[in-house]
């Protein structure tokens, strides 16, 4: 049988499935991950539950990119060229084979060919086609694609004009270059774990600065020729007025990351050499707001046991290093 009959077999057979009509319906007109992706946007299904079903008919784990570990060495193994065609990215490296999440993991000859690209052996995991897309995105960010990015821009005819009036920035703003631009800040703030975003002027440049782990550290300086535009973007993101930049205005705005929304505030407020925008990471996607006890994998003889117990005392003192709850 193929992957999308068992799936929609194991679907069918759940006792407390309320949404048949709908789920014969997409499956007259869509077929694979299509069908997948429609089924989880439709909410017919919870996504988690929805792939574990897709990724036991294709007989593989399935692993969400931004719940699970990524590292650094895994990341590595496959340049971003190979993971954008692919649509494959490592996530780390265990008894000496290189876990890959793919859309499409029954693809041996890709995963072989992704083997020898790796120089060591792959095991695919399925991961679904929007996550491994924003999860390349996200890890694969570096001070190098932004550099690149603003150089784009700076080859481009629309930022020749040294005073833009604000009809013209409204356009600039919406430029494909300068969102692409923003979004990678966005996304290597994201990979960096970075709480806050700065995007300043100064008299000659402009400087982006994370703060991360309470520090506050520059990542690169740019054209200020290019600092209008990129914070009236993020003015249209939030609704807020770009034609306003004498007073302090604050929004927010969300983006999707794979199947969650990443949220952030923004604040901006006039400076000497213009104005200066902060953007706070309020929730980042892979980020759990809340997880039981039981979820922890706590030992249910000794550990949990004993934490609750712990908890059950009316009165206790809970002490920690200073500053410790700053980012």
């Amino acid at each position: 049988m193929k992957p999308t009959e068992i799936f929609l077999e194991r679907v069918r057979a759940l006792s407390d499935f309320p949404h048949a009509t709908d789920l014969i319906q997409l499956e007259q007109r869509l077929d694979g991950t299509e069908l997948l992706e429609a089924v989880i946007q439709r909410k017919l299904l919870p996504k988690d539950d929805a792939c574990k079903y897709w990724a036991d008919a294709l007989q593989v784990a399935y692993v969400d990119p931004f719940a699970s570990v990524i590292t650094e060495a895994a990341v590595t193994k496959l340049p971003v060229d190979v993971a954008l065609k692919a649509r494959a990215i490592g996530l780390y490296i265990f008894g000496g084979a290189l876990t890959v999440a793919m859309t499409d993991p029954k693809d041996t000859e890709l995963v072989r060919r992704l083997s020898l690209v790796a120089q060591m052996p792959v095991s695919p995991v399925f991961g679904l086609p929007n996550e491994i897309d924003d999860a390349i995105a996200v890890h694969y960010a570096t001070e190098k694609t932004i550099e690149e990015s603003l150089a784009e821009l700076e080859q481009s005819d629309l930022f020749r004009q040294a005073d833009l009036p604000d009809a013209k920035l409204e356009i600039l703003a919406k430029n494909n270059g300068v969102a692409q631009t923003l979004s990678e800040i966005i996304f290597f703030a994201l990979r960096e774990r970075a709480t806050d975003i700065h995007l300043e002027c100064q008299s000659t440049k402009a400087r982006i600065r994370f703060r991360v782990d309470g520090n506050l550290r520059e990542i690169l300086s740019y054209s200020s020729k290019f600092h209008r535009a990129v914070i009236s973007r993020l003015k249209i993101l939030c609704n807020l007025n770009i034609a306003n930049t004498r007073f302090p205005q604050d929004g927010r705005f969300s983006l999707g990351i794979g199947n969650r929304m990443a949220q952030f505030r923004v604040s901006t407020f006039p400076a000497i050499h213009g104005e200066k925008a902060v953007i706070r990471l309020l929730a980042q996607p892979g980020k759990k707001t809340m997880i039981s006890l039981e979820q922890m994998m706590m030992s249910s003889l000794t550990s949990l046991p004993l934490m609750m117990f712990q908890l059950r005392i009316p009165f206790q003192l809970m002490t920690m290093p200073m500053d410790s709850t700053r980012s």
